[in-house]
């Protein structure tokens, strides 16, 4: 059964049929207006291309494919979305072929992919390919009503009672400190110390807080930051998702070397839960890439696992990719 392609446009109808396909993914409905607002963030050198993927005419999938960073070298990221009477069909090898020589045509490195961990046909026609696994990621959610208030409060009175205090952007702000400049810092010593090789991310230290603190998805008094004196030692953030009232989304949490294993993370993560309960956000979803001491203090508090991805990559000049 062979397969064809055509472009996706940006028309009522093909934000419809995007919006049918990506909320079959299983990561929650996709509304039109979301997916239009994604769109529109691409720039041309991001190099974005999204098509449909036709059997016999009819649609039973989509791919995407953009351009991660040229700063120290070039890496085209390709997924592909199929609905779920299409899979594990055998279409996987192709599609992922396809993309790989679009990719080699466009004078990418190297072609960066991901799988479902339970999708052993998918990976098994990535690895065929010749990609090699970098990493893998932990999607987890916490329903806030069996959230601990008395524990989680008696994490923070810890790590508060051994000098360390705890403080949210919007106490912060108060006092003139920027939460945002903080975070910022503290995860470009998260990249450089831990992926050294990856590409930096678009825009200005300026352009990056003004989309942040400007955003709808902002919410000052569940974003917290841990201070030795006047020295902060760790970071965490969180934001809502705007098309998913009572929704949040937690993202990195970042304690500084020499006072990790002290209670910090923890009383950091539980501090910005607790806050986020009482802005009356229902649910919390927290990704970790393969971080055993994060998941663990994730599952403490109370997360469960919803999936895992796994992430792939190949180098398109032969030569082998390193795993990390």
């Amino acid at each position: 059964m062979d397969l064809s392609y055509r472009p996706f446009n940006a028309t009522d109808a093909d934000f419809d049929l995007l919006a049918k396909i990506d909320s079959s993914a299983g990561d929650g409905p996709k509304t039109v207006e979301e997916l239009r607002q994604y769109e529109s963030h691409w720039t041309a050198e991001q190099l974005h291309m999204r098509e449909f993927i036709l059997l016999d005419g009819e649609c039973i999938g989509v791919n995407l494919m953009y351009r991660v960073g040229k700063e120290a070298r070039d890496i085209i990221t390709a997924l592909f979305t199929l609905l779920p009477e299409f899979r594990a069909k055998g279409f996987d090898e192709g599609i992922l072929k396809r993309m790989t020589e679009t990719a080699r045509t466009h004078g990418a490195d190297e072609v960066a992919t991901t799988s479902d961990d339970s999708d052993h046909g998918r990976i098994e026609a990535i690895e065929w390919l010749g990609f090699v696994l970098r990493t893998s990621y932990v999607i987890s959610k916490l329903n806030l009503d069996r959230l601990d208030l008395s524990v989680v409060s008696s994490k923070i009175q810890q790590v508060e009672n051994n000098g360390i205090a705890i403080q949210s952007a919007h106490e912060l702000g108060l006092v003139g400190i920027d939460w945002y400049r903080l975070h910022y810092d503290s995860m470009n010593r998260y990249m450089a110390d831990e992926h050294p090789d990856e590409p930096k991310p678009e825009g200005t230290f300026e352009e990056r807080r003004e989309r942040a603190v400007n955003s709808p998805d902002w919410l000052p008094v569940a974003n917290y930051a841990a201070f030795d004196r006047e020295t902060c030692v760790g970071t965490t953030s969180l934001g809502l998702l705007e098309h998913e009232p009572g929704e949040a989304w937690t993202g990195l949490t970042k304690v500084e070397e020499p006072y990790r294993r002290k209670g910090i993370a923890t009383s950091l993560k539980a501090a910005s839960l607790l806050a986020a309960k009482r802005a009356g956000v229902r649910s919390v979803g927290t990704i970790n890439e393969g971080h055993i001491p994060m998941l663990q203090l994730n599952r403490q508090l109370g997360f469960e696992k919803v999936r895992a991805i796994v992430c792939y990559r190949k180098k398109l000049d032969g030569a082998e990719v390193t795993s990390s």
